[in-house]
């Protein structure tokens, strides 16, 4: 019986990262059994610690799922997509308008490249951040209305997202130089509070369909680092990776 170490995630410019099994699994420890034995662990739990696992796991997948997407496909621009203070500032009303939204601008431009999660105000009101291809969309360079100076942020001058200011708050939008760094910037909002920033059972992230993801490969061989991991929790050890040939 073969076993399974862990898996190479590798991405379209050569990089990627290493998720290593704290526990081996063999071939066979997938399917049905494995999820059993996961609904069974989880309910030796009490009720609080079963909700505080699941965020955990939820988090987590939300988190590789923004970072695979972003660092996978192209984006032009990250965005930050605000409301006007005399809009609602009910979760169900701003959801709603962000999907009609997106839905709307795939209508009118075709389909487009878009990862967007939420983001909790100080106010507790949500705006939303994310990587878009904005090619078909109607820019204009933003200017600050009170100096009336240009809006720069990392050296570049900040769009207005023209479609969404029409019925909305501010739509700004900056040039991704970086698409990892894009995705790290993201993601770090994605905490096991993260469940909290909008209600359970509600999409944690938007994306459309059809986004490359990595490439995946079974360790069926434990490779030896000599440096620590960049992350890890009770079950996995994961190293990023610049160069993934180095290794496969």
């Amino acid at each position: 019986m073969a076993q399974i170490y862990g898996k190479t995630f590798s991405y379209p410019d050569g990089s990627g990262y290493v998720m290593i099994y704290k526990q081996a699994h063999s071939t066979y420890d997938s399917g049905p059994e494995k999820k059993k034995k996961e609904r069974d662990d989880l309910f030796e739990l009490s009720e609080e610690e079963r909700d505080e696992e699941n965020a955990g796991r939820s988090a987590r997948r939300s988190k590789k799922a923004v970072r695979d997407y972003v660092a996978c496909n192209t984006f032009t621009h990250f965005v930050t997509l605000t409301f006007r203070d005399e809009q609602s500032g009910k979760d169900d009303y701003r959801l709603k308008v962000l999907t009609n939204w997106l839905r709307y601008m795939k209508k009118k431009h075709g389909k487009f490249n878009y990862v967007v999660i939420p983001e909790r105000h100080k106010d507790g009101r949500l705006h939303f951040h994310g990587a878009v291809d904005l090619t078909e969309f109607e820019l204009e360079k933003a200017y600050n209305k009170e100096t009336g100076k240009p809006i720069i942020r990392h050296g570049n001058h900040v769009r207005d997202i023209i479609e969404w200011q029409k019925n909305n708050g501010w739509g700004s939008a900056e040039i991704i130089r970086d698409q990892k760094k894009t995705a790290n910037y993201m993601t770090k909002y994605i905490t096991k509070d993260f469940e909290t920033t909008v209600s359970k059972h509600k999409k944690k992230y938007w994306c459309s369909k059809g986004l490359n993801k990595p490439v995946q490969k079974s360790l069926r061989v434990l490779p030896q680092f000599s440096r620590p991991a960049d992350w890890e929790n009770d079950f996995v050890i994961i190293y990023n990776i610049d160069d993934m040939n180095s290794i496969l």
